[in-house]
């Protein structure tokens, strides 16, 4: 209760700094077109699409060969005081078009758009939005390093129109969908977009501008747009009820929640929950695993998707903050599921510095304590890099357990050169004290459009520990790990429209000095003129 009683006060404060930075702030009138006159019906046939911004110097970048498309694509966007409204025109004969109808958020074998829209414009954070011909959507958050999240959920809507010539997919997405930065010097804010397609007939992805989400330093390429953003607060409220009876036993349980989303500014987030019902969560899938290392299940409750990229610090085989670990088994001999009590995250996004905190608390099980987790996160952000802090601390009562942990996250981008990596430390309070570190470095260069090749280091040492916050598949780990990508385009009338040559070793020992096995990998993958696919793997 003492982290609950924290929670409301730390949460008041906010409150009470956020409505006096609000009376200090210049109020500037976004764009004034009437979003009335746009209806979504994937037609942007109104008058007013005449006024957007046009983009249609697309090339091909899947295979990346930086060519001229065969067949054009148009991309627009509009600005109103609502949202964006993005709209595409894929020229395409229709017996060539491609509409398999796909889910939420599966992989599609339809034609399909996407657009990637840096609200910031600092290269931190990037929201894709995908729409395909067969009707299906996809969404997802790029972070730092190009981790990728498809389990964020955004609240946006699309149609898809077809004509003799044209497909066309017509797309609003509300400003409310994510923070950004409050400027002050002007009325135009700075947005950063890319757009592209995949034309499945061809087998070929055009872009604009002329990168890739397959390239290292994709969050530092896109295209810069000055745009009028609003600068008033939001706030949505979500109440819950239910009843649950029991007809065997003669019981009955009510519940009764909430969950708030309140943006006091454009720049800042407070997202809390009381007595959460997490019943609108997808499943996840079932997955046999019989090695000694845990699965990692990804988060796809609503509070921790919800703008929660900014705490991602991610390696291959770890997670400095996971957070199925909050409402997950109690630390009691059952090792029933914890319910969580209450929670609470902030988000301030600004030009340079982005700060957030997070707080979460469990309710008491019938043999366990609940546990308390805290975690505070801060990042800088220059033009060709980035640099930040995470600090974690979880309180397990019923076992007498407390855990410390901190990474700090550093990433630099130079032309076709990407670096990125962590340096790792936790701390662990329980019989006995035991602090451990590591650390992880990345390179990535790109020589040309067809050559890539990277290098990762990985120095976990045995007494590093993040598993009571956080995933980590192993310590006692050094590894090295070399990987190189080559593809070229096959001249004249060749069978193979694209061949790909991959390689890479993986070279691992612990701190003993045991050697663990080696890996070394060799793919050919030869794409056909028919967009068949004939791989070779060693």
């Amino acid at each position: 209760m003492k982290l609950i009683n924290l929670l409301l006060l730390l949460t008041l404060l906010l409150i009470s700094h956020n409505i006096a930075a609000e009376e200090l702030t210049t109020q500037v009138t976004p764009n004034e077109v009437n979003s009335n006159k746009i209806i979504l019906d994937g037609k942007i046939d109104e008058t007013i699409w005449s006024t957007a911004k046009v983009f249609s110097t697309f090339v091909v970048t899947s295979p990346d060969t930086g060519l001229t498309p065969q067949v054009k694509t148009t991309a627009r966007v509009l600005t109103t005081d609502t949202g964006l409204y993005i709209a595409f025109e894929n020229q395409q004969e229709q017996s060539k078009r491609s509409r398999k109808y796909s889910g939420k958020d599966q992989h599609t074998s339809a034609d399909f758009n996407s657009v990637t829209i840096d609200f910031s414009g600092q290269g931190d954070t990037l929201y894709e939005f995908v729409t395909t011909l067969g009707n299906g959507s996809m969404d997802g958050v790029y972070s730092r390093g190009n981790n990728y999240d498809d389990d964020w959920e955004g609240a946006w809507d699309f149609k898809i129109f077809e004509d003799e010539h044209n497909w066309y997919s017509e797309i609003f997405i509300p400003w409310a969908i994510a923070p950004f930065p409050l400027t002050k010097e002007s009325n135009l804010s700075e947005i950063k977009l890319h757009f592209s397609r995949y034309n499945i007939g061809e087998g070929e992805g055009y872009s604009f501008p002329d990168t890739s989400s397959s390239r290292a330093n994709f969050m530092q390429s896109l295209h810069s747009v000055k745009v009028d953003k609003p600068k008033n607060s939001t706030m949505q409220i979500f109440p819950y009820s239910s009843l649950t009876q029991d007809f065997n036993e003669k019981k009955s349980k009510l519940r009764i929640g909430a969950d708030l989303l309140w943006k006091p500014t454009v720049n800042q987030q407070i997202t809390a929950t009381i007595n959460p019902d997490f019943g609108q969560a997808e499943s996840d899938e079932l997955i046999a695993n019989f090695s000694a290392v845990e699965t990692l299940y990804s988060d796809k409750r609503a509070f921790f998707t919800e703008n929660q990229s900014l705490f991602d610090i991610k390696g291959h085989n770890f997670e400095v903050l996971n957070t199925r670990r909050m409402g997950g088994n109690s630390d009691g001999n059952n090792s029933e599921p914890s319910d969580i009590l209450a929670a609470v995250k902030y988000l301030n996004t600004n030009q340079l510095f982005d700060f957030g905190m997070m707080a979460v608390s469990e309710d008491d099980s019938s043999d366990a304590k609940g546990k308390q987790f805290f975690s505070t996160r801060w990042l800088y952000k220059g033009e060709q890099g980035y640099i930040g802090q995470i600090l974690n601390w979880v309180d397990r009562p019923t076992i007498s357990r407390s855990v410390l942990s901190s990474a700090i996250d550093y990433g630099y981008d130079e032309s076709d050169l990407s670096i990125d990596g962590t340096f790792l430390y936790s701390k662990v309070k329980d019989e006995i004290t035991t602090d451990g570190l590591g650390a992880t470095f990345n390179l990535n260069y790109r020589s040309n459009r067809q050559w890539e090749t990277d290098i990762k280091l990985t120095w976990l040492d045995e007494d590093l520990t993040l598993n009571d916050m956080g995933y980590l598949a192993r310590n006692n780990l050094r590894e090295f790990h070399l990987s190189s990508d080559y593809f070229f385009i096959p001249s004249g009338n060749s069978l193979f429209r694209q061949i790909d040559w991959y390689g890479s070793a993986t070279f691992s020992n612990n701190f003993l000095d045991e050697e663990l096995p080696q890996k070394y990998a060799i793919m050919i993958t030869a794409k056909t003129q028919n967009t068949s696919k004939i791989v070779t793997k060693i």
